[in-house]
């Protein structure tokens, strides 16, 4: 760097002896840009207030637990009344979400035939931050002959389940604990507790798409349309590279962003936040071709799927896991706890722009927390 310094120095000297000023211009226009990047002092663009939404974490307490079986060892034998009903238990814990308004971008893609193809791109800009708290069931008192466990009624209450003698895998009489690890040290291994990482996966899901009207002309000289039928269509998020450098150029170059192939890889401690970016293009993957299409122009709502923002989840057992030629693991459907986000863009398929969209539906909610 000293090196680099010295060198502009001279140049400095030599362009103010020769007079060209107007060079020195353009040179420090284009040079110091670049350095400040790679010294990593660049300041980030500073949002102003309700430009990024926010979504709390929110961890239940039926989260953190769930009653089940155990198929592979019940379909052995009848005689294992003790793999019928087990308690089953983790600590969970959740991000907070933060996210600016979906918006589009023109992107130039090459093409099989050596020429570029103008598609328009659909992207998120959001963040993820870990608060360091989780939730958890904790044993409060050891079983003497008796335990208790919260559980959940038909009506959606929660109360507290006795049982005269110990029952199967519970220790005692259990209840909600909540874990702060944001004052925590690293362990014997170096590693920070609470660090969690973040697997995203973004799936963009139209609930409606506008008909494309057809017209008839009627006896009376009047024009009746007859509206071709709706459709649906899911968009996955893609790594884009072109369109990433694109859209992080456009929001904020001197922030860093992740993608859903990156983020990953990224230890997030507690209180830490990343950014990111979602993009989405429509690729016909049955077709041998694997051609890259815009989102259909045509959609005016749609919801966005979000996994991994926790690390909640529940199952389900049918008939199929409990015979005893079964594979492990046969015949049961996780779910995970996933954030929908809705969106409304009341418009049509031309002249597309990202003020169009706003977030929530009518006569729906805005977000909620759902198990896919």
């Amino acid at each position: 760097m000293l090196k680099r310094h010295y060198s502009f120095q001279k140049l400095l000297s030599f362009l103010s002896a020769k007079g060209s000023f107007l060079f020195l211009f353009c040179f420090l226009i284009s040079v110091y840009p670049s350095i400040g990047a790679e010294k990593g002092e660049g300041k980030t663009r500073i949002l102003g207030p309700g430009v990024m939404r926010s979504i709390r974490p929110f961890v239940n307490y039926s989260d953190t637990y769930q009653w089940s079986a155990m198929p592979e060892i019940v379909g052995q034998s009848n005689t294992f009344d003790w793999a019928r009903d087990l308690f089953y238990t983790r600590e969970i814990w959740c991000l907070e979400f933060r996210f600016k308004p979906v918006r589009m971008i023109n992107v130039d893609f090459p093409t099989e035939k050596g020429t570029m193809q103008r598609h328009e791109v659909w992207y998120l800009v959001y963040s993820v931050t870990n608060t360091g708290k989780c939730l958890k069931n904790e044993v409060e008192v050891p079983a003497n002959n008796k335990v208790n466990v919260m559980v959940e009624s038909s009506a959606g209450q929660f109360e507290a389940k006795s049982f005269e003698e110990k029952k199967n895998n519970l220790e005692g009489t259990y209840k909600p604990a909540e874990v702060d690890y944001n004052e925590a040290q690293k362990d014997s291994s170096g590693k920070t507790p609470g660090t969690v990482h973040f697997v995203p996966q973004f799936v963009l899901v139209s609930n409606t798409i506008q008909d494309r009207l057809k017209y008839r002309k009627d006896d009376n000289g009047y024009l009746r349309n007859l509206p071709a039928g709706k459709e649906e269509a899911i968009y996955f998020d893609q790594f884009l590279p072109m369109a990433f450098v694109k859209i992080a150029v456009r929001e904020d170059a001197e922030r860093k962003f992740q993608n859903s192939i990156t983020f990953p890889t990224v230890d997030i401690k507690p209180g830490e936040t990343y950014w990111g970016i979602a993009t989405w293009v429509d690729i016909d993957r049955t077709a041998d071709d694997k051609k890259m299409k815009s989102v259909d122009p045509r959609i005016d709502r749609f919801s966005i799927y979000i996994s991994g923002l926790t690390n909640a989840l529940r199952w389900e057992d049918t008939p199929s896991s409990y015979n005893p030629k079964a594979k492990f693991l046969e015949g049961r459907t996780i779910f995970r706890k996933v954030l929908k986000l809705n969106f409304y863009r009341p418009s049509d398929e031309f002249d597309e722009n990202s003020e169009e969209i706003r977030f929530g539906q009518p006569g729906e909610l805005d977000y909620q927390w759902i198990y896919l």
